[in-house]
C-alpha cells in the first residue's frame, strides 16, 4: 500500500486490537495475551478471530516505512485502552491523561505473569493499547 501512494497521499487505518468476545466479558481483556502464539494460531485458525499482530508490530513496520524508499511518515494515535475505553479524540499515548496511563498500565502489571514468553519484551505501554488510527503520508512531490 505504501508504495501505491501518490507524492503527499495519506494511507488511513483503523486497527482494534480487541479479542472480539473469544475471552470477554468473562475473563480480562488481556486473557487473549495467555497463549503462545502457535497455539494462539491453532485456536484461531479460519475462524475470523483476531490475529494477535499488535502495537510494537506496527511501531516497527512504522519504522521500516520511515526508511527509503517509502519514507513515509507515520503518526499512531490511541483510540482505546484496556479498562479505559474509547478515547476521544484519538491521541498519542503520552498524552493521554496521566492517571488514565497508569491506570491501564497498572492492568497489565497485575497480569503479566501469565502472559506467552512472547510478551515479555513488550512494553506495558504498548500492551495496554487495544485500538489505533494509523496515519501515514508520503512526502510531498519535490
Amino acid at each position: 500500500m505504501a508504495a501505491c501512494l501518490k507524492p503527499g497521499g495519506r494511507m488511513l487505518h483503523k486497527i482494534d486490537f480487541r479479542d472480539h468476545g473469544m475471552f470477554t466479558p468473562a475473563h480480562s481483556e488481556l486473557t487473549f495475551l495467555r497463549y503462545p502464539g502457535p497455539l494462539y494460531r491453532q485456536m484461531t485458525r479460519r475462524s475470523g478471530r483476531p490475529n494477535r499482530v499488535l502495537l510494537h508490530r506496527y511501531r516497527g513496520l512504522a519504522e521500516e516505512l520511515a526508511a527509503p524508499p517509502a519514507g513515509l511518515t507515520v503518526t499512531i494515535l490511541m483510540t482505546s485502552l484496556v479498562g479505559e475505553g474509547k478515547i476521544t479524540p484519538y491521541a498519542p499515548f503520552a498524552v493521554i491523561p496521566a492517571a488514565a496511563r497508569r491506570r491501564t498500565v497498572g492492568r497489565v502489571a497485575a497480569e503479566r505473569r501469565y502472559f506467552a514468553a512472547e510478551f515479555a519484551y513488550v512494553s506495558s505501554a504498548d500492551l495496554v493499547v487495544t485500538g489505533i488510527f494509523w496515519v501515514a503520508a508520503a512526502p510531498p512531490a519535490r
